[in-house]
């Protein structure tokens, strides 16, 4: 993917207008067959991990069910193309974010998150179950976590989401669907992703002091690859 030096200015001039910028990548557009792959790529991949209560609200935002986040490598079988281009969309944006009065630090790697599955509550367990982490994983995520500048989040799957970028006095929703790619200033918004479910539900505690609105719940059957720069 090459993005031409017109697209680059656009993408900074947006960024400096709104905080944001909704883009659809090349591979938002290809055949269908090619979106259902990465999606059947996610949903089959074993390499899952619990987050870490204490990271939940910097990956997911503030509001999640129990979620499990991944790394993707760029030769992951039917992820590698999604991934180098989030990868060169991520250096592009680390290429401008002196332009927005931000350090240049370079891009983190590519992350899923998605919420788990009461198969995965059973199987997948954290540190305080006596399960043991190894340092280079902690590292990362602290990395990860350092890296709140300019964050890429591209969705996978589903189009019933909507996820709300929240700043001090308003509330921005956008239309979550499969293939939206969105750019945003990490150090200005957080953010929530929800989708509508079937029939309104009571509130959902989804952690201690937090419930999903009535009539709502996490998404469930969709991917969220996430990068930062």
């Amino acid at each position: 993917m090459e993005i031409a030096p017109n697209d680059i200015t656009a993408l900074l001039q947006t960024l400096r207008a709104q905080d944001y910028a909704v883009l659809q990548l090349p591979i938002a557009v290809a055949p269908r067959i090619d979106r259902t792959s990465v999606h059947e790529a996610l949903q089959g991949r074993e390499r899952w991990q619990p987050e870490f209560p204490e990271f939940e609200n910097d990956t997911m935002g503030r509001s999640f069910l129990q979620n499990k986040v991944s790394w993707l490598d760029d030769g992951d079988d039917g992820l590698a193309d999604i991934c180098k281009e989030l990868v060169e969309l991520a250096e592009v944006v680390a290429s401008i974010t002196p332009d927005l009065g931000l350090p240049s630090s370079g891009r983190t790697r590519v992350m899923a998150h998605t919420a788990s599955t009461d198969e995965d509550k059973k199987q997948l367990a954290l540190p305080a179950q006596g399960i043991k982490v190894e340092a280079s994983v902690l590292q990362d995520r602290l990395l990860f976590r350092e890296q709140r500048k300019v964050c890429i989040l591209h969705i996978v799957g589903g189009s019933d989401g909507t996820l709300t970028l929240h700043r001090e006095g308003s509330d921005i929703p956008v239309k979550c669907q499969d293939g939206m790619t969105l750019v945003f200033r990490h150090d200005i918004f957080d953010y929530s992703c929800l989708v509508k479910s079937r029939a309104a539900k009571p509130p959902t505690a989804v952690a201690p002091g937090k419930t999903s609105p009535p009539g709502f719940e996490p998404v469930k059957d969709q991917h969220a690859l996430q990068e930062r720069s």
